[in-house]
């Protein structure tokens, strides 16, 4: 009996394959056939190699700032009370395996270490004595002691959440993903790229690769008023950096605008509200 023998090869992708799926091989998520096509494409295209070199970078840059971050919650569950420290442990443990392997957006820890520590502060006195909370009027609840009357409690309003609050709560983890690398792009343009212009182009290829100038633009409809300058001011500098032919006057300008503003800094916080 004889029997065929399939040597056939994939073929390798495009271009705009390798693009499409470049998110995915980063993170090793191809399978094997998809994985040796994507191979076999940058084994003979230099552009494409350079690229993906640079998205490693920025994405390591992105890991080890998480790591930071992450690292500084881990401290500050040290340092807090034991029942701060089980309610935080909870969030940092739904971080856990896979997720951090993907972007996370860091208001998740923030916003459990706040619920954490606002519990502690609010129902565990540092006197020892065991508090209870009282229903109050509408908006209101009170803290009264165990043994006495409820009425005896402080009433203690709570403050209904601002627009802006609302609005910047409703961004999903693609949008706070969007600022948190147009944080990191501005961060090294305000730290090498301004005097480094091989830098400056690294960091326009990943710009223009990620499609920042229009995901910003789309971006700003979903910000509070009062937030859309800023962004505004972050897109329009990404695409000065895009623009090779500006003049030098120019760069100065909007290096002095990056330092005036902490613009970096400031669309890194809009990440985490």
């Amino acid at each position: 009996m004889n029997r065929t023998i399939d040597n056939t090869r994939p073929s390798p992708i495009a271009c705009s394959e390798l693009k499409a799926t470049l998110s995915a091989y980063l993170d090793d998520e191809l399978t094997r056939d998809e994985r040796i096509r994507a191979d076999t494409h940058l084994v003979s295209c230099g552009i494409c190699r350079d690229l993906v070199e640079r998205a490693e970078t920025l994405d390591e840059t992105l890991r080890e700032k998480f790591a930071i971050d992450l690292a500084a919650a881990q401290r500050d569950v040290s340092t807090a009370s034991v029942d701060t420290r089980a309610m935080q442990a909870n969030v940092l443990a739904a971080i856990g395996l896979r997720e951090r392997r993907v972007w996370l957006p860091r208001a998740a820890i923030a916003a459990g270490i706040a619920a954490a520590v606002l519990a502690s502060i609010m129902l565990w006195p540092t006197d020892g004595s065991a508090k209870s909370l009282a229903p109050g009027g509408a908006g209101e609840f009170a803290v009264a002691d165990r043994g006495k009357n409820a009425a005896d409690g402080v009433p203690v309003t709570v403050p209904a959440p601002t627009r802006n609050a609302v609005e910047l709560a409703s961004l999903d983890a693609d949008d706070r993903q969007l600022l948190y690398s147009t944080s990191v792009i501005l961060t090294n343009l305000r730290k090498e790229g301004f005097q480094n212009a091989s830098n400056r182009g690294e960091l326009s290829e990943v710009a223009r690769y990620d499609e920042l100038v229009d995901r910003l633009d789309e971006l700003l409809t979903k910000l509070p008023t009062a937030d859309r300058p800023t962004v505004a001011l972050a897109r329009d500098s990404i695409e000065y950096l895009l623009n090779s032919s500006v003049e030098p006057a120019r760069w100065e300008q909007i290096r002095r605008d990056l330092e005036r503003t902490d613009l970096d800094r400031t669309v890194d916080h809009l990440s985490d509200a």
